[in-house]
């Protein structure tokens, strides 16, 4: 008789914020943009600030506000909605990452102060506030899992429900 042993799959977690903000009544969201000195993934690439959970604890929110905060130095004050989770095989792209099956990552929809300035770890090069038709059209310098966030983001949150948001709390300019 053979016993097949099953293991459970080493999956990286990873969350990320959605920071939406105004400009001249004007939905812009604020995306980052990929250092090539720090990263052989999605180089120069736009994304959703946020990075990996380091606890391991499956508490997205915790590992969401910790890396916010450390890429950006913008704290957020508190989560409104998950947007979109992905998950898949695990890309090793001959990295040494390799000791991963999965990846998963969670989008989520914040509330921050306004925001006064973005202070940027070594990840990321430069960043921009960016209103959504840029970003629905520019699928090619936006990182894959970011583009289809937005794209889920459009479907289940309205222009008017947008609208309110940053209503009550515009975040720069």
């Amino acid at each position: 008789m053979s016993s097949i042993v099953m293991k459970k799959p080493r999956v990286l977690q990873s969350a990320r914020a959605i920071i939406m903000g105004s400009h001249n009544g004007t939905p812009e969201f604020l995306l980052g943009q990929r250092s090539k000195v720090t990263t052989n993934r999605h180089q120069r690439m736009l994304e959703c600030f946020g990075g990996t959970l380091l606890d391991k604890d499956g508490r997205f929110s915790k590992g969401l506000f910790r890396e916010n905060l450390e890429e950006t130095g913008i704290k957020i004050n508190k989560v409104i909605s998950e947007v979109y989770t992905e998950h898949r095989k695990w890309e090793a792209n001959g990295s040494a990452e390799a000791e991963y099956d999965e990846y998963e990552v969670k989008f989520f929809l914040v509330d921050t102060p306004t925001i006064k300035e973005v202070r940027l770890s070594p990840e990321h090069s430069g960043y921009g506030w960016f209103p959504m038709p840029f970003i629905l059209l520019n699928k090619k310098v936006i990182r894959p899992s970011t583009h289809r966030a937005f794209e889920v983001f459009c479907k289940e949150f309205d222009p008017v429900k947008i609208a309110a948001l940053l209503t009550v709390n515009p975040k720069h300019h």
